[in-house]
């Protein structure tokens, strides 16, 4: 599919940074999630920035390309159908089912908190963009003490325009956000023993009305 790139506009301000991550209570919970890629071909960075409701300094959920690291993905697929010149071009990004990232575990205070914007990099060895919605939403998410809290896998889609010669070019990313919790929990609970509690807490993306985010590719 290729679309032009609804929701998405050049990089902004998204505000003061302030590490949330990394609580050491005693009531520390634990946000669970899996942030992937499919059929996104040029090196890419995506962040989801985070904060508590009510608060404007914020945190980063962060992915992407591996490019000195050997470390294999937590999550990686290839079932790519395209081809040749096809592939190059990606004239057709939904015919390439291939997926990779990471389940991301941060150790968070208890409370309430809110996914409210994103920040998408690409670079193809010539370009680079970056993507961010031009205004804030919330995803909200409740840390419980002693306990985990899932809140499904987001997986960024390539999203294509057209230059000024008519030629599709990489426009941002959009966001499917899903139940995989068979799959990352038990790769959470690998990857830290400590959680053993989870609550399934799949955000309603859909009640956005953003383009940017759906539960649908």
């Amino acid at each position: 599919m290729v679309i032009a790139s609804p929701g998405l506009a050049a990089a902004s301000a998204i505000g003061a940074y302030k590490a949330l991550r990394g609580y050491k209570g005693d009531d520390a919970g634990f946000l669970v999630l899996s942030l992937t890629a499919q059929g996104l071909t040029q090196q890419y960075v995506l962040s989801l920035f985070y904060r508590r409701v009510g608060e404007t300094t914020h945190d980063t959920l962060t992915g992407g390309t591996r490019v000195l690291s050997l470390a294999a993905y937590d999550i990686q697929t290839s079932n790519s159908k395209l081809h040749g010149l096809a592939n190059f071009l990606k004239l057709n990004s939904d015919d390439d089912q291939s997926e990779q990232g990471d389940v991301l575990i941060t150790t968070l205070a208890p409370g309430q908190y809110e996914i409210f914007n994103f920040s998408n990099f690409y670079s193809n060895g010539y370009a680079e963009r970056t993507s961010t919605l031009p205004a804030d939403i919330s995803i909200p998410f409740e840390i419980k003490p002693g306990r985990a809290t899932y809140i499904g896998n987001f997986k960024a889609l390539a999203v294509y325009g057209r230059n000024i010669f008519g030629i599709y070019i990489p426009a941002g990313a959009r966001y499917v956000v899903v139940n995989q919790c068979d799959r990352d929990i038990a790769i959470a609970k690998r990857k830290n023993t400590a959680i053993t509690d989870v609550d399934i807490a799949i955000p309603d993306v859909d009640a956005l009305n953003n383009p940017a985010f759906s539960t649908k590719p």
